[in-house]
């Protein structure tokens, strides 16, 4: 008769010891010890330990233990995932909530896909965030429609807030990949839904989506990049290479960039090497044809211009600021300032100021945006060359990793421009910063 009793007191010691041990290694800051005892109470199968795990071991802030710990998590049987479900809507920690929305969204019942849902409207953007995009993917790979609801209900509260821009925009674009429909409104999307609830297919948003696209003036832009955001940095990069010219696409004038190959040419098949004289011959003649090209050309020139086209078309309503960076960093405010007219004559003047010098240290300056975190959503970085310090090329992986890891908390948007002739190693790290962080790239040719 006392065997149950026995084994729930050894249950409950199990227990104890291993959130002990989970809150000293937290207090420690030691990762490997947060994995453990958080693998320890997972494997004892209670909700009290499961809440364990989510309280301590996802409040240890190291990316390799919150990865590991949310693999746990996503494995637990269906009667232990109400624990997820109810921490997801109620704990204080922001960051704990992003983290259990990938974990909502390995789950396949029908309550996880609820609260998934529900997350959506979490008025924490960074959170809103990750809701919509693990709910978009997931019913574009299973062809779940139950999520267009979900989704027109959290445009229906984003789309009323200052804060609240980007996720409004990453929901429409969440919609038309659903449904192949774009309209802008929450009102709107309800009164095309009401209707096809019941019988609309995923072959349905495939022929929507074969129709060609409505044509949307944008108003606010940045080298294409369209701009949503109420609340925007501009990382601009003014190395010594800003002052080059370049040919336009297709002119046959050369790549004449930092990191393309030079020296050797193609005949049938066959590699002919240049003596050093043809080569200094041929590099003088480029350089005087890329000398005589038009100030259009320069890539300082061109920088100027949109960039002050994109500062007088931002509304009253934004936020914004400017950084310059090269070896140096160079800020138009300490903090965003609204978009009025008096600043933006301020900011335009700060562009026209710029002075192309020194070399390109663009993880100094991500690491300085990253520092203003609280007051922007959104970063439009344009660079002409890929990292590099004292004459050598930084390690573009790691420094992809580093600002995916510091940004996954903050779901800060990094579009990306980059100019042709930058070099692969460029067009590859500023490609992985927009991928990761939800954004795009754009060439300049």
């Amino acid at each position: 008769m006392w065997a149950p009793f026995l084994c729930a007191a050894t249950l409950w010691a199990g227990f104890s010891e291993s959130e002990k041990a989970l809150k000293k290694a937290l207090a420690a800051k030691d990762a490997t010890g947060v994995i453990a005892a958080s693998e320890q109470l997972v494997a004892l199968g209670t909700p009290e330990a499961v809440k364990a795990v989510i309280r301590y071991g996802l409040a240890c802030d190291n990316y390799k233990a919150e990865k590991a710990i949310a693999g746990k998590l996503a494995a637990l049987p269906l009667q232990l995932r109400t624990v997820v479900h109810e921490f997801a809507r109620t704990i204080d920690h922001h960051q704990i909530r992003v983290i259990l929305a990938a974990v909502l969204a390995a789950y396949d019942d029908p309550a996880s896909f609820a609260a998934l849902g529900a997350m959506v409207k979490d008025p924490v953007p960074p959170v809103a965030l990750e809701a919509t995009r693990h709910l978009v993917n997931g019913s574009l790979a299973t062809g779940d429609m139950r999520a267009i609801d979900a989704l027109i209900e959290g445009l229906a509260r984003h789309e009323k807030l200052e804060q609240s821009a980007v996720v409004a925009a990453d929901i429409r674009q969440g919609l038309y990949a659903l449904t192949g429909e774009e309209l802008e409104s929450s009102a709107e999307w309800k009164k095309w839904w009401e209707p096809r609830r019941r019988t609309f297919k995923p072959a349905d948003a495939k022929s929507n989506q074969e129709r060609p696209r409505r044509t949307v003036v944008r108003a606010r832009s940045f080298f294409g990049h369209e701009i949503v955001s109420k609340r925007i940095l501009f990382i601009l990069d003014m190395s010594g290479s800003m002052t080059k010219k370049d040919f336009p696409a297709g002119t046959g004038g050369g790549a004449g960039g930092e990191g393309e190959a030079k020296g050797r040419t193609v005949v049938k098949g066959k590699k002919k090497e240049k003596s050093p004289s043809e080569k200094e011959a041929e590099e003088k003649e480029l350089e005087r044809k890329r000398e005589n090209l038009p100030l259009d050309r320069q890539r300082l020139h061109r920088t100027q211009v949109e960039l002050k086209k994109t500062i007088e078309s931002l509304t009253p309503d934004t936020r914004f600021t400017v950084m310059a960076f090269n070896h140096e960093i160079k800020l138009l405010s300490e903090s965003p300032q609204y978009a009025a007219p008096a600043f933006k004559r301020k900011a335009k003047d700060f562009v026209d100021g710029f002075k192309p010098e020194g070399e390109t240290w663009t993880d100094t300056a991500v690491e300085k945006a990253f520092g203003l975190k609280d007051q922007i959503d959104t970063i439009y970085l344009l660079s002409d060359g890929a990292p590099q310090r004292k004459g050598k090329m930084l390690p573009t992986d790691e420094i992809a990793q580093t600002v995916k890891e510091k940004n996954r908390f903050l779901k800060i948007k990094i579009y990306t421009v980059g100019f042709q002739q930058g070099g692969s190693k460029m067009h590859e790290f500023l490609g992985a910063l927009a991928r990761d962080s939800g954004g795009t790239y754009k060439r300049l040719d």
